[in-house]
C-alpha cells in the first residue's frame, strides 16, 4: 500500500518564535517568552518517523514530562493539531475524538492521540491539562503537547499545516492516522468526522 505523504515544506510561509527558556528535565517554565520573527527556513531538529522532535528537543507533555517517541512506536496513532483559546473547531474535533478514544477502549483496540498546540507561546502544560480534564481527555495514551515555539513550528511545517501568519486560527485542520511504524497512513477532515470511518480504521491497523 502506497503510503499518503504529507510532509510538506511550506518555506514561504514557515513561522518560528524566538527561543523561549530551556527545556528541563522536570519539563519547561510556566510560560513562554518571545517576539514572532518569520523566517525563510525553520530550525531543523532531529526527529524519528512520527515527525516528532527527539533529545532535548522534546515536546512535552501535559504532565509537564517529555514526550517519549520511543514509546510511540508499536501502536496506532491519531495526531491533530489544536489550542486552548481556539473558538472554532477544536472543540468539536476534541470531542469526537473523545468518543473515539473511548470506543477504541470499549473494543479493546490499541490507539494512542496526540494533540499539538499550534500556540506554544500562550498553551503551558498546565493550561494543556486543564483543557483535556475540561474535554474528558486527559489520558495517559492522550498527550497534549507543547513547547518551544521553534520546535512546534518545525512539527506543523512537517505535517503540512502551517498556512503563514502569526494567527494559530491560520492553519490546515486534520486529522493524521499513523500507523504503529510511524507512517502517515490516511488524513481525515475535521468538519465532516465519520466515527465508523474512524473506528473501522483503527481496528484495521490493529490486525498487523
Amino acid at each position: 500500500m502506497k503510503i499518503l505523504c504529507v510532509a510538506m515544506a511550506l518555506a514561504a510561509t514557515n513561522l518560528t518564535y524566538a527561543a523561549g527558556p530551556e527545556v528541563g528535565a522536570g519539563g519547561m517554565s510556566a510560560a513562554w517568552r518571545g517576539i514572532v520573527k518569520p523566517i525563510v527556513t525553520p530550525p531543523k531538529y532531529p526527529i524519528n518517523p512520527f515527525g516528532l522532535p527527539m533529545g532535548p528537543y522534546s515536546l512535552i507533555r501535559q504532565d509537564g514530562q517529555p514526550l517519549d517517541v520511543h514509546k510511540l512506536t508499536g501502536k496506532p496513532v491519531l495526531l491533530n493539531f489544536v489550542f486552548t483559546e481556539c473558538t472554532t473547531s477544536c472543540a468539536p474535533t476534541t470531542a469526537n475524538l473523545v468518543r473515539t478514544y473511548q470506543d477504541a477502549r470499549d473494543k479493546k483496540l490499541e490507539l494512542q492521540i496526540i494533540s499539538i498546540t499550534v500556540n506554544p507561546l500562550g498553551d503551558t502544560p498546565e493550561r494543556l491539562k486543564k483543557y483535556a480534564a475540561n474535554m474528558g481527555a486527559d489520558h495517559p495514551d492522550w498527550h497534549w503537547v507543547t513547547g518551544r515555539p521553534e520546535v512546534v513550528s518545525q512539527v506543523m511545517a512537517h505535517y503540512g499545516v502551517l498556512l503563514g501568519g502569526s494567527n494559530p486560527n491560520n492553519h490546515r485542520n486534520g486529522i493524521y492516522l499513523i500507523n504503529r511504524w510511524g507512517e502517515v497512513f490516511n488524513e481525515f477532515p475535521t468538519g465532516a468526522y465519520d466515527h465508523a470511518r474512524m473506528i473501522r480504521e483503527i481496528q484495521n491497523m490493529n490486525k498487523f
